[in-house]
């Protein structure tokens, strides 16, 4: 990078935006859910329980399953509460 044009070409967001993943929206019964999302919500349930132990029930590196809990909370599968503890979505 030599320039500010430099710096706006490698940030641009539009630019990026083939980079994102596709979101199922629809995505809130098991059968529509990735691999790994159906092993996260077989271990949630209404009572909350802490990433740490989603991550050892499930056998999922908590860093992968960080990423993966944001999709689901954006999806709407699960609902985060304080001191990162979740419970299924609606």
């Amino acid at each position: 990078m030599t320039c500010i044009k430099d710096i706006l070409e490698e940030f641009n967001p539009r630019s990026r935006m083939d980079e994102l993943p596709d979101i199922d929206m629809n995505a809130k019964t098991p059968e529509n859910m990735t691999g790994d999302e159906q092993k996260v919500y077989a271990v949630l349930s209404a009572e909350k329980k802490h990433i740490d132990n989603i991550s050892i029930e499930s056998n999922i590196d908590t860093v992968r399953l960080n990423g993966l809990m944001t999709m689901m909370e954006i999806k709407g599968l699960v609902k985060q509460l304080s001191g990162k503890n979740f419970v299924r979505g609606r």
